[in-house]
């Protein structure tokens, strides 16, 4: 127990300092469990998705950090620039793929939730599984779809991860070891 203040780095540009009059080994502990790396201590992966806009996060025991933002115009589907829509959809899905296997490492995280509004998902996932059979790098993903989970998103903006993690169904089947670590050829 002693009283000093402590100097943390929140985020990477706001230096703050925190005062307590009392440290207590509980206090220190909880901070220090925060200001761990998150990606050594992700539990969870999110992608959160819309078309043109996607976010991914990871997702610890206390801290939830955003790893990944992408904002792509796509085009509309109608008419002639049906051509450039899928060439931009594409472009999109193969960016959130490379953040998405330079950020999620399966060693460490559960499972992965890919959440959107409409079809994006399913679009994305059906990309991603048909891109894992082509590419020898992406081994790691056709070893555990098990562990990908879609769900739906009201957007893929930010303030839509609350609505995914709180809902309880999928949420379930991510901390539980049964899909992939049971053995199912008995």
């Amino acid at each position: 127990m002693f009283a000093s203040p402590i100097d943390f780095f929140w985020w990477w540009w706001r230096p703050f300092i925190l005062r307590k009059e009392v440290w207590d080994w509980q206090a220190l502990d909880r901070i220090q469990q925060s200001c761990d790396d998150t990606a050594a201590n992700a539990d969870l992966a999110v992608l959160l998705m819309q078309e043109g806009l996607a976010h991914l996060f990871l997702v610890g025991r206390s801290v939830t950090a955003t790893r990944a933002r992408f904002e792509v115009p796509i085009p509309r589907k109608h008419g002639c620039a049906m051509a450039a829509y899928d060439t931009a959809l594409n472009d999109f899905f193969a960016r959130v793929l490379d953040a998405f296997l330079n950020h999620v490492d399966f060693g460490l995280v559960q499972c992965v939730v890919i959440a959107s509004l409409g079809f994006t998902k399913d679009q994305f996932c059906d990309h991603m599984l048909l891109q894992a059979t082509c590419r020898s790098d992406m081994r790691a993903v056709t070893e555990n779809k098990a562990r990908i989970v879609l769900s739906r998103a009201p957007s893929g903006y930010p303030h839509s991860l609350k609505d995914v993690l709180g809902e309880k169904s999928h949420v379930d089947l991510c901390f539980t070891n049964c899909p992939w670590e049971t053995d199912h050829n008995l």
